[in-house]
């Protein structure tokens, strides 16, 4: 399992990268290689990662 600076690091990434609207817990998950159930463990939803990033780069 990563650990969970390269999960943030990777997923903040992506979203820089790529947006919002085209960025996914799979997406991240394949890029990790990593189940998309272990995942679950930091997000339930795309919305949850979303939201947790832009609280991210408020804060």
């Amino acid at each position: 399992m990563c650990n969970e600076n390269i999960i943030w690091d990777r997923a903040l990434s992506l979203l820089e990268q790529r947006g919002f609207s085209r960025v996914s817990l799979l997406m991240l998950a394949n890029e990790l290689a990593l189940q998309l159930a272990q995942l679950s463990v930091y997000w339930p939803d795309r919305e949850a990662l979303h939201y947790d990033c832009l609280h991210y780069h408020a804060g």
